[in-house]
């Protein structure tokens, strides 16, 4: 803010102010970034303030959520351009209790592809958190990996 007085002086201040989005943060403990389909993955989830402490008795609902992307061709000025988009489709969940140490619950990778481990909740006020974490899992099928070439 600046103000200004009558003799034309300005005097001129500021300040900073962290503004959390919630009460709590949602935290995954990263899984390994690369799984088998097949395999059953086991997340570890916690809750925390900003502050950093451990929030207990925090319903956290957590999937696993497939990423695939779709390509299109648009036509812009007489040319085409590709324009790729993910697409989320979650395949599995379960859901947690925070407590002081972490919980897990069971997920289980269907197929080979990308995936986002995604823990999501909303404190008092309604205002929702989440965390997502990546993994690749390998096995059998056609599989894209996002990048340029993706789907071709």
């Amino acid at each position: 803010a600046e103000v200004t007085d009558v003799a034309r002086q300005a005097i001129a201040a500021s300040s900073t102010a962290i503004v959390h989005p919630a009460e709590f943060y949602v935290a995954i403990k990263e899984p390994a970034l690369f799984a088998k389909a097949g395999d059953t993955l086991q997340p570890e989830i916690l809750a925390v303030d900003p502050k950093g402490a451990r929030v207990a008795r925090v319903p956290v609902k957590v999937e696993l959520v497939q990423r695939t992307w779709t390509l299109a061709r648009q036509a812009s000025g007489g040319a085409y351009r590709s324009v790729m988009a993910p697409v989320d489709k979650v395949v599995a969940a379960c859901s947690v209790t925070t407590a002081q140490a972490p919980e897990r619950c069971a997920l289980a990778v269907p197929s080979a592809g990308y995936f986002l481990v995604h823990a999501t909740a909303a404190d008092r006020r309604g205002n929702p958190v989440g965390a997502a974490a990546p993994i690749y899992a390998m096995g059998e099928g056609a599989v894209g990996w996002g990048g340029r070439r993706a789907c071709w």
